[in-house]
């Protein structure tokens, strides 16, 4: 099993946020789908694809995935990051794959 930390790049208007989510994943590949899936349902299930932002809306809000980088068990799970994210991992099925 590898660890990642994600980040989720907001924008709301003017006001830019950003989010880091941590999480479980077995290959890079799987890592980019479960970043990908929060970042698609950040304000809930029904936010669209919006190809010339190359990111997600859902009414005035726009997400989009940011850098992701492996970090190691240890972080994960006995630092002090691991009280700042908690653990976001989720199983995705074929539903959500192809979605």
């Amino acid at each position: 099993m590898k660890y990642w930390l994600a980040e989720i790049k907001e924008q709301n208007g003017e006001f830019e946020y950003r989010e880091i989510i941590m999480f479980q994943a077995e290959t890079l590949e799987a890592a980019d789908e479960i970043h990908k899936y929060y970042v698609s349902t950040w304000y809930g299930d029904d936010m669209d694809w919006d190809e010339n932002e190359e990111g997600f809306w859902n009414d005035c809000n726009l997400t989009k995935e940011g850098k992701m980088v492996e970090i190691d068990e240890h972080t994960f799970t006995n630092s002090g990051i691991a009280r700042l994210f908690p653990d976001m991992t989720v199983i995705l099925n074929e539903d959500i794959r192809n979605a």
